[in-house]
């Protein structure tokens, strides 16, 4: 096959499994390879003759990482364990292919299928004394309807999700239905596989005369000592994409599905449960068509295979029926059957001897069939090419055929599959890369970390062969990212082993995951080297590209190739100001762009002395070509100065300022006690002669002039004439200035002899330090050679201990090292890295790593060995009683036996399914949600007789926090509630409660926004005990603003709200706007239409609930919990029939601001078509409409919150950029940028910058 000529054959790129004996597709391998069985046996136990004690199931099925997926332990109870293990399975697969789980951009399909859930129907409560909801929650939990909709829900899939069930052929029938789907484009990559776990038992299995289980425990297919199989358990995945997007993209191939085929035999059987020759003959034919083969290409099937008397005949005569006269002579085809090794594994059968097949053709070997000693006589092997081999062998076709294969999988009910699997075309080498190489890895917790790193060692250390740079690429992108994160900076296999199992040293990284903000700081003169940047120049497209355009510009300016002059190892022409100043300039503007171009942006700029120029590009206040020129003039006037220099001083301002003599000055403030003194040469020699005389030591600066001083007062009004005539902007990021200190922003944009003012005056440093450390997550990153002002950072009192500083240009021979080093930091400290731009579009492989190590506990409640009866459990708790753990504090009696302390635990312990609570136990992150934090604040307050408000535990997550709220009289809950504080100046969200009055539904939202992002909330009023439910929107309005007014009285707000939310929002800003308050938008999460609203008319609390059940499955968890607090909540009742009443009765006014409205893609007869359409008609300011994911209930939840969110933080950008300036309210009225809003309207329009007719609203 020509590697440009692809038809509609499908990659194998990824899989994982879960096998007995084998607990890796790796270890699946070995046990084939080696011809070992998988099971494990027990002693046979007196007065059970007929029970075999083989047990054929894979480690840890009993166990599951419930945290890792976000179930707290009663949803995982009620999870059958098939659910489990093919979560996990999902996980590896996708990471064993090379793609990170929940963010693969692209839509990902689940074709999948499960065994009985037996254990699911034994554990679960199904009982009639069992509420609705929970039979509804219990039935999340059987795989036959939502293996693949759990799949695609909790790794963020959005292609179909499909769940299969044929019974033994499952699996092998989702392949098909998966490459069908590939092709026909509903998905790009696709997840096929299927799972099987009988009920737990530890003393085997039951043996019955003519039965098809083998009496003694081992499978022998094709043998003639076949007697049956043996029952086992396991799960496979294989993740498929089209071969040419897997060849375009880079991927590991395995190996190439070449057509299948699917079929029923239609009642042409002995039985429902028995083979039917002729329908696996017409679905063997079929595949081959598909495939555009003749089944003499053939070399080995990968057959059903039970080792059954009856099956394996039917099967190997269907197979010498289908491959006819055409293969000439015996001993062509070999046969082969998984279920020697691993046993008959129902659903999962299919895709295990798929994935079987595709490692022999990675391998190039055929495994024997384990226990193969003569064939079945029944089988006729000598009329057809068949051949079984009882060893490994290696796999050479005949001359001219590829190594091709077909897997077959026939299932009770007569469902059959077959696959034509074949080797891939040759890929082509990736293109190597030098070093230095960044790693990562990141785990949910600390112990998990270190288990990555040790076992992407060993894989290190056991295949040095690995390109270290695709290595350093699949980890980078193929991974989700964790709170705890370790990078090491590498350029050979030995170093990163060292440092991988290290753990620390030059070259480790380790960091919380924790976003921080970046701060550039950009050194002045002295920082230079001979080349400095070289290295970078060669090896990064970013960095050349924007040296480049400096370069030519400052060629323009001064006459010379800047290139030439700064990578020169002599360094002779940096000593010259005028070019040392272009080339520092120019230097760090290159690095500044090359981490731009890896997506590190800053939030704040600080520059030393020349420093600060290109910190004022960065900031928008000079464009590029302004920028060269005034530097340009600057270093020419400095050319021609008389000889002054420079020297560094340890005193403080106030201890040098009495030694300076003649025309001396202060020339910078770097630190407490570290000075700069400039001036005459002369001069500056005596004042060093002087300290040499009170033993203080002064070093001379390597400047060949001296800057901020009198020598410079000569030139100084020639450019300031210069630097006027260039127009300076209002910066878009803060910068800090420095003449005072202090941020330069869009308040305070800088005047036309700010320039002059600089280079003469004090570089105010340190107190600009001060300023820039106020904030205790700013990171400050050194842009530019040297690692002075690193340094200076270190050494400032208010640094802290836990902030992270990083120069990038230190050394010439390590600048390489020096950026990998960083962005190897601020990875491990949450930066988003653009990896690609990191690879600069270099062709990387995605290559088979160590997947995540899951911590697999077994969950209390679930059975390990066969469950009692259903009906003998209706009379039992289901779990565990919860046992409180010893509290933080003083304990409180209540009225009974119980402390205080101990009823707040019980109630705890019960919801979220634990043994035990100590104090900094958070209720949200043990797996709490807000539908049970609102069921636990009701039940506190029944229990306890306190007064509770169903919020408390949003600002008292904590077990001890929450008790010590509690105290002896908890105070009620504040409407406005802070979700997040946040953090200048970026514009503070104000969110508006939906319909159940709570604002837990947006704690998903705010944990995708900007982490500065402050967001408050308000609640019901009528929540509380003693509260009056509202009875019209624009009181509920006026209650807000006034709550708004009092607890933030200046600047601009944006103001929105889901569903109800939205409607509250808009009135809101009608009464901001007349009060005089800026409101730059309004955010409505797929808001209902009035129109709806009075449609729906629902004036009780039955009607509300009918509404949920209208609802159905469109309905999320969270929102099932709403109408469960519906039915038992008073207040919540109450408050929901009161906001009804008042929507019903409102008439929205038009008003003057912005609407951006985020509109629920997937729409329902209950919540109307286009809700959009009503409110853009509300809005005179313009109307942007964006379409986003999931319904009308399930926009504010994983995954489509992240789109929202996104799509917020998008149009909240121009909010900020009001807060900081742009917008400003004067005694006079509004005004932008220094115009009126008359003013600024007609520059709009004589510009074209307003294109909106009265049509209005902008879609996507």
């Amino acid at each position: 096959m020509s590697p440009h000529a692809y038809g509609p054959e499908i990659a194998v790129i990824g899989m994982a499994g879960r096998f007995p004996g084998a607990a890796t597709v790796d270890e699946f391998w070995n046990l084939l390879d080696e011809g070992r069985e998988g099971f494990t046996r027990q002693p046979l136990r007196s007065g059970d003759p007929d029970r075999v004690t083989t047990i054929a199931l894979p480690a840890d099925s009993a166990a599951f990482d419930a945290g890792f997926f976000g179930f707290n332990p009663p949803d995982a109870r009620s999870l059958d364990p098939q659910l489990w293990i093919f979560l996990e399975t999902a996980w590896e697969a996708l990471e064993h292919a090379g793609y990170g789980p929940r963010t693969v951009e692209e839509p990902v399909g689940v074709f999948a299928g499960a065994g009985l859930p037996y254990n699911w129907v034994t554990t679960v409560d199904l009982s009639d004394n069992v509420g609705a909801s929970s039979i509804q929650r219990a039935g999340f939990g059987n795989p036959l309807q939502a293996l693949s909709l759990h799949v695609a829900y909790k790794l963020r899939l959005r292609g179909p999700a499909i769940t299969v069930n044929t019974a033994c052929s499952t699996s092998l029938v989702a392949v098909h239905l998966a490459c069908r789907g590939l092709m026909s484009g509903d998905c790009s990559l696709a997840l096929a596989g299927g799972v099987s776990i009988p009920p737990w038992n530890e003393r085997g299995y039951p043996y019955e005369e003519g039965g098809i289980v083998s009496p003694d425990g081992h499978c022998r297919p094709f043998d003639a000592r076949s007697q049956g199989v043996v029952v086992g358990g396991g799960a496979g995945i294989v993740v498929l994409k089209r071969l040419e997007d897997a060849v375009a993209d880079n991927d590991t191939v395995y190996a190439v599905i070449r057509g299948s085929a699917i079929n029923n035999d239609g009642g042409r059987s002995a039985g429902f449960t028995a083979p039917s020759f002729a329908g696996q003959v017409e679905v063997l034919n079929a595949a081959y068509r598909a495939a555009g083969i003749t089944p003499d290409t053939i070399t080995y099937v990968q057959a059903h295979g039970t080792g059954t008397p009856l099956g394996d005949p039917i099967e190997v005569r269907a197979l010498t029926e289908a491959f006819g006269t055409a293969v000439d002579g015996p001993d062509r085809c070999a046969l082969g059957s998984v279920k020697s090794n691993v046993g008959h594994l129902d659903s999962a059968a299919g895709v295990a001897g798929l994935i079987a097949t595709v490692l022999a053709v990675h391998h190039r070997r055929i495994p024997g069939v384990v226990h193969f000693e003569k064939p079945n006589a029944h089988l006729s092997l000598d009329r057809g090419p068949f051949f079984v081999n009882p060893d490994s062998m290696e796999w050479n076709p005949p001359p001219g055929l590829v190594r091709r294969a077909g897997v077959s999988s026939f299932g009770f009910g007569g469902t059959n599959a077959h696959v034509v699997v074949e080797e891939p075309p040759l890929q082509a080498a990736a293109e190597a890369a030098p070093g230095p190489h960044v790693l990562v890895a990141s785990a949910r917790d600390e112990a998990t970390l270190r288990q990555m790193c040790s076992r992407l060692a060993a894989r290190l250390s056991a295949d040095p062969r690995l390109p270290l740079e695709d290595v350093a690429f699949t980890t980078q992108q193929s991974r989700s990212s964790f709170d705890h994160r370790q990078a090491v900076v590498c350029t050979d296999h030995r170093g990163a082993v060292e440092l991988l199992n290290a753990g620390h040293g030059e070259g480790v990284h380790r960091g919380s995951g924790k976003p921080a903000k970046i701060g550039f700081l950009f050194p002045g003169g002295g920082s230079e080297y001979p080349g400095m940047g070289s290295r970078l120049y060669a090896a990064q497209p970013a960095y050349r590209q924007a040296f480049d355009r400096c370069a030519d510009l400052f060629d323009t300016e001064l006459g010379t190739d800047l290139r030439e002059q700064v990578f020169s190892k002599s360094g002779a022409a940096l000593r010259r100001p005028s070019l040392m100043m272009a080339g520092l300039v120019a230097t760090e503007l290159a690095v500044a762009e090359l981490l731009r171009s890896w997506g590190i942006h800053p939030d704040a700029l600080v520059g030393h002395s020349l420093g600060e120029y290109p910190a004022a590009h960065l900031a928008g206040i000079l464009d590029l070509p302004d920028l060269v020129t005034l530097v340009a003039v600057r270093g020419r006037l400095c050319d021609d100065l008389p000889p002054s220099a420079m020297t560094a001083v340890p005193l403080s301002e106030d201890e040098l300022r009495p030694r300076l003599a003649g025309a001396l000055s202060v020339a910078s403030v770097n630190a407490e006690c570290l000075c700069v003194v400039s001036g005459p040469m002369g001069d500056v020699e005596r004042f060093e002669a002087n300290l040499r005389d009170e033993d203080i030591t002064a070093k001379r600066l390597p400047v060949g002039f001296g800057s901020h001083c009198a020598v410079l007062d000569p030139v100084l009004d020639e450019f300031e004439r210069a630097s006027a005539r260039l127009p300076l902007r209002a910066p878009r990021t803060p910068v800090i200035s420095g003449v005072t200190g202090t941020w330069t922003d869009a308040q305070r944009v800088p005047d036309p002899g700010y320039w002059a003012s600089h280079l003469r005056r004090t570089v105010r440093f340190s107190d600009g330090l001060t300023t820039a450390l106020a904030d205790p997550d700013l990171a400050m990153i050194e842009i530019g050679p040297g690692h002075g002002l690193s340094t200076l950072v270190r050494l400032h009192p208010a640094c802290g201990h836990e902030r992270i500083i990083a120069p990038t240009l230190v050394r010439a021979e390590q600048e390489s090292h020096g950026v990998a080093d960083l962005l190897a930091n601020l990875w491990c400290h949450g930066a988003v890295i653009d990896w690609d731009a990191v690879h600069h579009g270099q062709r990387r492989r995605r290559i088979a790593l160590p997947t995540y190590p899951f911590r697999r506990e077994p969950l209390p409640g679930v059975p390990r060995k066969a469950a009692a009866p259903l009906a003998a459990r209706r009379q039992a708790p289901s779990f565990p009683l919860p046992r409180p753990a010893a509290a933080a504090g003083p304990a409180r009696d209540t009225a009974g036996t119980d402390t205080f302390q101990e009823a707040v635990a019980d109630i705890w312990c019960d919801l979220i399914g634990v043994e035990s609570v100590i104090a900094s136990d958070n209720f949200f992150h043990s797996g709490g949600d807000s539908l049970l934090a609102v069921t636990f604040c009701s039940r506190v307050r029944e229990r306890l007789g306190r007064r509770v408000s169903a919020h408390a535990l949003l600002q008292h997550p904590t077990f001890g926090g929450f008790l010590e709220h509690l105290g002896p009289a908890p105070a009620a809950s504040p409407l406005l509630i802070t979700l997040r504080s946040g953090a200048a100046p970026r514009t503070p969200l104000f969110l508006v409660q939906s319909i159940g009055g709570t604002v837990y539904s947006y704690r998903a939202l705010v944990e995708h926004l900007h982490p500065d992002r402050p967001v408050h909330a308000f609640r019901a009023l009528g929540l509380e005990p003693g509260e009056s439910a509202p009875t019209s929107v624009r009181d509920i309005a006026a209650r807000n603003v006034a709550e708004l007014l009092a607890a933030h009285p200046s600047g601009p707000c944006v103001i929105g709200g889901h569903s109800s939310g939205g409607l509250i929002a808009h009135e809101m800003a009608r009464q901001l706007l007349d009060a005089g308050r800026p409101v730059p938008m309004v955010i409505m999460l797929d808001t209902v239409s009035v129109t709806d609203s009075r449609r729906l008319d629902l004036r009780s609390t039955d009607d509300v609930l009918a509404l949920f059940d209208a609802l159905g499955d469109s309905a999320p968890p969270s929102w099932q919990a709403l109408r469960t607090a519906i039915r038992d909540d008073a207040l919540v009742r109450a408050v929901v029939v009161a906001t009804n009443q008042a929507i019903r009765e409102f008439a929205p006014e038009r008003i003057a601001t912005d609407l951006l409205f985020l509109r629920a893609r997937d729409r329902d007869d209950v919540f109307g078509p286009n809700p959009e359409a009503f409110w853009t008609e509300t809005f005179q300011g313009a109307a942007k409409v964006h379409t986003v994911t999931g319904n009308h209930l399930t926009v504010t939840e994983p995954p489509h919150v992240a789109t929202v969110a996104e799509r917020i933080e998008e149009a909240l950008a121009q909010a900020d950029t009001a807060a900081t300036g742009i917008y400003a309210v004067t005694p006079s009225g509004l005004r932008i940028n220094g115009l009126s809003l008359d003013q600024a309207a007609k520059l709009l329009i004589l510009t074209g910058g307003l294109t909106r007719g009265k049509a209005g609203a902008d879609h996507d």
